[in-house]
This record gives C-alpha cells, sequence and structure tokens, in this order.
C-alpha cells in the first residue's frame, strides 16, 4: 500500500500500528529481546509501513535499567538513516520554549 493512497479506516490502521506492550522487570536485556522480536515481523501491505511501541515496566523498581522507552520501527522506504533521526529528533523539541528539550 503506498503511503498516499486513503486508508479506508483510520482508527483502526493506527490501532494497527501504535502497540502498548510490558516488560517485566525493565531491564536491557528484556527491551533488546523485544526489539529483536521486532525486526522478525513482516510489514502489513495494507498499513503504512511504520509502528510505535509504547513500552512499559510491569513490576517497576528503582533498580530497573528504565521506566518506559518508545520504540519506533520505521522501513527504510521512508526515508533514509539521517533523515528518519532527524525527524524523530525533532518530535522531541520543545516548541514552546517551556522545556529543556
Amino acid at each position: 500500500r503506498h503511503c498516499f493512497e486513503e486508508l479506508p479506516d483510520p482508527a483502526a490502521a493506527l490501532n494497527s500500528m501504535v502497540h502498548e506492550v510490558s516488560v517485566g522487570n525493565g531491564t536491557h536485556a528484556e527491551l533488546q529481546t523485544l526489539q529483536e522480536g521486532m525486526l522478525m515481523k513482516e510489514w502489513r501491505p495494507e498499513l503504512p509501513h511504520w509502528e510505535v511501541y509504547i513500552v512499559k515496566v510491569a513490576s517497576p523498581s528503582a533498580t530497573d535499567d528504565f521506566q518506559g522507552a518508545a520504540i519506533f520501527r520505521l522501513n527504510h522506504a521512508l526515508g533514509d538513516g539521517h533523515a528518519l533521526l532527524q525527524i524523530l529528533l525533532s518530535l522531541t523539541q520543545d516548541t514552546q520554549g517551556g522545556g529543556s528539550g
């Protein structure tokens, strides 16, 4: 599916492209295992080739390696590595002037 085509049900498509997942103890090993599984998934031809995974820690503690993460899975056809990195970095910048980002 070309990204310029209109999706028949945008809300359903969004639900298929944004995922909330949970990991047990917030270790880097758990995050790496999750990422490795994402790499093996095939793209669904009826959806745009990007996904976002919101990662939450199921049993948070002060000793966790991380408390949560957002993982973006993007098809290389959307842009080269540098262009995609610039887009993702721009999403983290404060445009209102009130934050430290």
